[in-house]
């Protein structure tokens, strides 16, 4: 039986899935592109990191950062900028408005948010109602897979997709149905207002945990 993997890379579903004896199928179903820029010249109050990505598109992050307290957003994002020698100052439980909302555990008159040019809606909602000066870097940008429509209808049969933003349900949306599994309750209501099968969401906002609810649910499926 075969699980959708439609994040940008094959694993951590490649490895999961094999370690149980089913098949991961990657498509990805959004492409990712670096905004080359320096990072910028104020030393931040506060800097907020909405995605892991951010640590592969950055180089001088440490150096921008290393005085300051760094937020991420959730545990993927905070693994990747350990990675680089980042250090982690708080690790919000996966939402865009957890993000925003740790900004009241710093004394700050201002902050900054590092990331996607273009963001997930509750984050550029709670970044728009809160009350604080804010600055954004955007370190790359993100596009639909231009051939997703011809790779879905090659695909074989699919147990369940694993989605891991508000994004890809909406593309899967309009080329697929069949269950799915969400990696938060942001994008669990999301695939669930679109009409799609939700029959599971990760525990932790993780690849990881997105890859292990998808193998439970097949071999609960398969027995």
């Amino acid at each position: 039986m075969r699980i959708l993997n439609t994040c940008a890379y094959p694993e951590p579903f490649k490895s999961i899935c094999e370690n149980a004896g089913l098949e991961s199928v990657h498509v990805p179903f959004i492409q990712h592109r670096a905004i080359v820029s320096k990072h910028p010249e104020a030393v931040p109050e506060l800097v907020l990191i909405s995605s892991a990505r951010t640590a592969q598109y950055v180089e001088n992050l440490r150096e921008w950062v290393r005085e300051s307290p760094v937020h991420a957003i959730g545990e993927s994002t905070a693994r990747s900028l350990l990675d680089i020698g980042v250090q982690v100052h708080f690790v919000a439980n996966g939402s865009g408005r957890s993000l925003v909302e740790s900004v009241n555990r710093v004394s700050c008159s201002s902050f900054w948010h590092v990331g996607a040019e273009i963001l997930s809606s509750p984050l550029e909602r709670s970044l728009r109602h809160q009350k604080r000066p804010f600055f954004r870097w955007k370190v790359y940008t993100s596009f639909a897979n231009e051939t997703l429509g011809k790779q879905i209808l090659a695909l074989p049969k699919i147990s369940v997709t694993c989605l891991a933003s508000p994004r890809a349900a909406r593309l899967l949306k309009r080329h697929f149905t069949g269950p799915v599994v969400c990696i938060g309750q942001t994008t669990a209501e999301e695939a669930l207002k679109l009409g799609l099968e939700v029959v599971g969401v990760a525990e932790r906002t993780s690849k990881e945990s997105l890859a292990s609810i998808a193998v439970e649910y097949v071999l609960r499926y398969r027995r």
